[in-house]
């Protein structure tokens, strides 16, 4: 993650433009709201800024290590070069780039601030999918951004209801168009590999997955249209294209509210095999057509008050939040709470309570996988087999924590007790970036592993392949359980852990709690003995492995083999 030292700080000026706030950091950037000097105008300013390979001196962004240059410089100067062709870009559903330059030794550009939230914040505050006709009039606007990119060689690949901002009129705007995302036609014909490609699990294509760049087009964005849509009317992650390919339609679970239409409609933007798909906007709008408009409901939105706060969930946009009224249905309450919901409610009371004891009554809470909502010490901590080919067994909380959604203590690497401030005048092994001792390339189940030394043998710390395994065998999913936000992540066998976004300590703060997860491995990073590989994921944009500064404060999830 981008803690404090890597940020720029509030009242900084880069260009014309003095930074008012962090918004978000991402892979590629670091997201601030900056105010205009001469015009006094607030806007978002995105700074290139590679996690893991740069670091900051001031206000000057550096290479951590020097073999990365080359890396930097390449992606700084596509950076720019998106920048340029975003400006070109003249339509009202995408957001606009209106100015970019270099200092600080990186990269800079500017765009318009939207005042409004994603249709997957939108949906959060609903508490509730979309109806099908609300999809339906917000479509035109979707296929109207869709058709302005693809026009000018440019395809979004990460395309979800995160990435779609819409204000209190209803107005759609297309945001988020990184540098590890973004394509042009000529770009994909000459990229020999995947490094450039980034995408969302459930929203990506198999084109995308493998990194086949050369089949990449705009039916590769029309899959996110598809798996977009799904997400809007169900409030489910869509299925994998493996789930779809091998199991149809069943892959699918629509409400009865969708008609057998619009569920067809979606089907087939997600075909597994991109050549089924349709290859353009006007293709889309003439089957569109084909199936009939149902007439358009405006949709539920709410309005925004004059002094209510800005805040961002997204990597290149600000968004404004606003008050909702919960949906009622008189009718329905009176139906629930009558004299027969009180007696179907009991019911069910009940039969939940006959099927707990006889569940529990056969097995120990060691063998429940996620039946583990608090974990009471005599019992702690619990086993899960995902199912992965390592047999690697998770444990179901963080070290410190009894229950999975407690984010835990935290713990530099090489050190097996918390403590209040993280910083290199604290670290045990070392007091600067340039003076560390080394305790092992690998220390998982050696005194200074934090979950051996707190739980006992045979756990340990997850190495850096167990990670790798945990991210690319299973689903991940961004949620929440126990009103605390985390990635659930669901195994091969369908088993599940949950990892909260307990962030990680710097000094003694937690500045991205609740958006952000880190936590630890047992091996150095192959690139410096500074850094540490750990596993790092911010809100819904997935998982990845990183580098840390290993004097942080990390959380630890504990493995063992089976």
């Amino acid at each position: 993650m981008e803690t404090q030292q890597y940020i720029l700080q509030i009242g900084a000026v880069v260009g014309r433009y003095r930074v008012a706030r962090h918004i978000s950091s991402g892979g590629f950037g670091i997201t601030y709201e900056v105010e205009h000097i001469n015009l006094k105008t607030r806007c978002c300013m995105k700074e290139f800024f590679m996690r893991g390979i740069n670091q900051r001196v001031g206000d000057s962004v550096t290479v951590s290590v020097e073999e990365n240059r080359a890396s930097f410089e390449q992606m700084r100067a596509k950076f720019l070069h998106e920048a340029q062709r975003m400006a070109q870009l003249k339509n009202p559903y995408v957001v606009r780039v209106t100015d970019c330059f270099e200092q600080n030794d990186t990269a800079y550009y500017v765009m318009d601030l939207i005042n409004g939230r994603s249709l997957s914040d939108v949906m959060k505050a609903k508490g509730r999918a979309f109806t099908e006709a609300e999809v339906r009039q917000m479509l035109p606007q979707m296929l109207d951004a869709l058709r302005a990119i693809h026009a000018s060689g440019i395809y979004h690949l990460d395309l979800k209801p995160a990435n779609i901002m819409q204000d209190k009129d209803g107005h759609l705007c297309l945001i988020d168009f990184g540098a590890s995302k973004q394509m042009s036609l000529e770009e994909t014909r000459t990229l020999s590999t995947s490094t450039a490609l980034c995408y969302t699990p459930g929203f990506a294509p198999d084109e995308l997955i493998q990194g086949a760049s050369k089949y990449i087009g705009p039916w590769t964005d029309f899959y996110g249209l598809g798996a977009t849509l799904y997400n809007l009317l169900t409030r489910e992650t869509p299925p994998e294209t493996a789930d779809v390919k091998y199991s149809g339609e069943s892959a699918f679970r629509f409400p009865p509210s969708v008609s057998p239409q619009m569920q067809q409609f979606v089907r087939w933007l997600m075909q597994p095999d991109y050549p089924q798909r349709p290859k353009s906007v006007e293709e889309i709008e003439k089957r569109l057509k084909s199936i009939g408009q149902q007439s358009p409901v405006s949709p539920d939105i709410p309005t925004v008050s004059s002094d209510d706060t800005v805040r961002q969930e997204s990597e290149d946009t600000v968004l404004a939040t606003w008050e909702e009224e919960p949906e009622t249905d008189e009718n329905v309450q009176k139906t629930a709470f009558g004299i027969p919901g009180v007696i179907f409610g009991a019911l069910a009371v009940l039969a939940v309570i006959v099927l707990f004891v006889s569940f529990c009554d056969g097995n120990t809470k060691e063998d429940i996988p996620m039946a583990c909502v608090t974990c009471p010490d005599d019992h702690h901590p619990h086993m899960i087999d995902l199912g992965l080919p390592s047999g690697t067994l998770w444990s179901c909380c963080n070290v410190g924590a009894s229950a999975p959604e407690e984010y835990g203590d935290y713990f530099a690497w090489g050190e097996t007790k918390t403590k209040v401030n993280y910083s290199w005048d604290t670290y045990s092994y070392g007091n600067s970036s340039n003076n560390v001792e080394y305790i092992g390339s690998d220390i998982a189940g050696t005194e200074y592993d934090a979950a051996t030394a707190n739980w006992g043998a045979p756990w340990r710390m997850p190495t850096k392949e167990q990670y790798e395994e945990l991210e690319d065998r299973c689903r991940w999913e961004w949620t929440s359980q126990n009103g605390i936000y985390g990635q659930k992540v669901t195994g091969p066998n369908g088993d599940i852990i949950f990892l909260p976004a307990a962030d990680c300590r710097w000094d003694g703060d937690l500045p991205d709690a609740g958006s952000s997860g880190n936590y630890l491995s047992s091996m150095l990073s192959e690139s410096d003995q500074i850094f540490v590989y750990g596993l790092h994921f911010f809100s819904e944009e997935g998982a990845m492995l990183s580098d840390y500064s290993r004097n942080g404060g990390f959380s630890v999830r504990p493995v063992r083999q089976n």
